[in-house]
């Protein structure tokens, strides 16, 4: 519970609300009644000899449906420090499954019926997408849960984190004016609420692609503080770690990142930064197979094909790189190799990188 706490997006019920349930046999929508809670976190635990198993599901209030369950089973050699791994796991897979059936909830809502909270869900539902369309929408959503309640700061964290998206991911101009207006948003967040983990996340991602790498780093570590389950804060902090030269002390928060929110919509890109780090320190056989698995996960933009053709050109595979070409061409059909690497590693902190990486894509036959 009290790491569940330390998401902002979450009110958690009191100790004492809750344990009044305990070992008796209840309806979740009973419960969600009594408690006003629209979600409802129930287990077990069984022993035996040395072996422990914790069970664990997730439903919703309002129909008693089951939306996530999981069982883990462990050896109890340290009590503590399994405690600690199954209470991390939980706390960091909850959260994002919470945060899919909000999302959703809205998506069914019509423009008009929509509350703030609602609005900022389906903005992320349309952010989730990784696409420019559903981006431009979110930003606007965003700016309207902002026009409905101008001190909600998960909006203006919102609202920054779309403007990072579309001069990484599609293509806007980074220049002076669009990342202050990034920084501005994202500043305001985290004055609104300097407790909240994901508003330092996003403002630590904006100082990434202004090259304030020290300060970058700084934030995505107040937000790990703030909130230790926090996934993409691990991948963040990876992301500047590597883009600033620290690649090896990069790889343990990408896989940390992997661990805690494996079904995480943002998967996919703790896969490809990883690999990008993994290619850095010629782990080529590694960076092959993150790339390939950021490709399989279903709204991967077309990134990770790119990586993958740059990692087999880069090791001398270059019948696999033209493979792998081959598929990055059907996703991206406009795609430039100069134009990639502007968009894409503008912000690392050596320029020497992105020619390198144009020379990777070029040899596999990619258009210049």
């Amino acid at each position: 519970m009290t790491a569940l706490t330390k998401n902002r997006s979450l009110l958690v019920s009191a100790r004492n609300s809750t344990f009044v349930y305990k070992g008796q046999s209840v309806d979740v929508r009973e419960v969600g009644r009594d408690l006003g809670a629209d979600f409802v976190l129930e287990g077990s635990v069984r022993k035996g000899g040395n072996r422990i198993r914790i069970s664990a599901q997730l439903a919703e209030t309002t129909d008693g449906n089951q939306i996530w369950s999981e069982r883990y089973d462990r050896d109890l050699d340290d009590i503590f420090e399994l405690q600690d791994e199954i209470t991390q796991t939980l706390a960091a897979r909850i959260e994002p499954e919470i945060g899919a059936a909000q999302r959703e909830r809205a998506r069914g809502k019509e423009a008009r019926s929509l509350d703030v909270w609602e609005t900022y869900h389906l903005a992320n539902s349309l952010a989730y997408q990784y696409t420019k369309d559903g981006n431009t929408e979110a930003r606007r959503l965003f700016g309207q849960a902002i026009e409905q309640d101008p001190d909600f700061a998960p909006a203006h964290a919102g609202l920054a984190y779309t403007i990072f998206l579309s001069a990484v991911y599609f293509g806007a101009a980074a220049d002076a004016a669009l990342l202050d207006g990034a920084l501005s948003a994202a500043e305001r967040a985290v004055t609104l609420d300097d407790k909240d983990a994901n508003s330092f996340f996003i403002k630590g991602r904006i100082h990434l692609i202004r090259r304030e790498y020290d300060q970058s780093i700084s934030d995505l570590r107040n937000a790990i503080e703030l909130n230790p389950t926090m996934a993409t804060a691990y991948c963040g902090l990876g992301d500047s770690l590597s883009y600033s030269g620290r690649m090896l002390e990069a790889i343990p928060h990408f896989e940390a990142a992997i661990r805690l929110s494996p079904h995480d919509p943002r998967k996919w890109a703790f896969l490809v930064y990883g690999s990008l780090a993994l290619m850095l320190l010629e782990r080529f056989e590694e960076a092959a197979d993150w790339a390939a698995l950021s490709i399989a996960v279903p709204n991967a933009t077309f990134w990770p094909h790119a990586q993958l053709v740059a990692v087999h050109a880069r090791a001398g595979r270059l019948e696999q790189a033209r493979a792998a070409a081959d598929g990055l061409m059907r996703k991206e059909p406009d795609f430039t190799a100069r134009r990639f690497a502007r968009q894409f590693l503008f912000y690392h902190e050596d320029p020497s990188q992105m020619d390198r990486y144009v020379a990777d894509l070029l040899a596999a036959g990619l258009p210049e």
